[in-house]
């Protein structure tokens, strides 16, 4: 992706052993390209086959997960 145009890499400066990516304006334009296609396959292949009542369990559960303590930052 680099390679591409798409993402550039800086080192992160709080753990030498990764780094940090960012979307270059390219790589946004490839990501909208992509996002309606992506939803719609999500959407007919996973949450179309969920109940109301389904749907409402899986919100809740993802907005737990999102805000356990380890994972924000």
């Amino acid at each position: 992706m680099q390679g591409r145009g798409l993402i550039e890499k800086e080192p992160d400066p709080q753990d030498a052993r990764g780094c940090i990516l960012h979307l270059t304006a390219d790589g946004f334009g490839v990501l909208e390209a992509a996002a309606r296609r992506h939803v719609a396959s999500v959407r007919a292949r996973f949450l179309d086959h969920l109940s109301s009542d389904e749907l409402a369990v899986l919100s809740q559960l993802s907005t737990r997960i999102a805000n356990l303590p380890a994972l924000r930052r």
